[in-house]
């Protein structure tokens, strides 16, 4: 199915898989926000990450279902100036669902820190850049448990 989210009314599931793609304005001035769907995901998702890094936006990781779902490795990649989405060469270094990304405020680098791999993950750092792609640092957050989940700041 090209869509499976349904919005939360009367009882429905609001944790559901979707490939839908929203673009945002906001204009701070007059305190208005507006959407405007754009070009679908090629691999519908769920708790994926997703960041912007110059003219693009990646999106990786993620699950194809709730609970039983596929834990994903892909990347997917929307041009802004060209309203597309484009082949992203790069894939995370393991499935990753849940984590959190920060962004330089450059522009040229993500951060990404926990989420749910197995055991591994959560204190695992994994750097983004769109020349090397997902990179996994070597050094862990040895200060966070397992059962914490960490904001961080570049």
């Amino acid at each position: 199915a090209s869509d499976v989210y349904k919005r939360q009314r009367d009882g429905d599931d609001l944790m559901a898989v979707s490939n839908r793609v929203y673009q945002g304005k906001v204009i701070v001035h007059k305190n208005e926000l507006s959407w405007v769907e754009v070009e679908p995901l090629k691999k519908a998702r769920m708790s994926h990450i997703a960041f912007k890094l110059k003219d693009n936006v990646y999106v990786a990781g993620g699950r194809t279902a709730l609970m039983s779902g596929v834990k994903l490795t892909c990347c997917e990649r929307f041009n802004l100036a060209q309203g597309k989405w484009l082949t992203c060469e790069h894939s995370l270094p393991f499935s990753l669902c849940g984590a959190s990304v920060v962004v330089s405020a450059d522009e040229t680098v993500a951060v990404i820190t926990g989420g749910e791999a197995g055991s591994r993950a959560r204190d695992r750092v994994i750097i983004f850049t769109p020349e090397k792609g997902f990179e996994l640092m070597a050094k862990r957050l040895s200060n966070i448990t397992i059962s914490e989940h960490a904001s961080i700041l570049l």
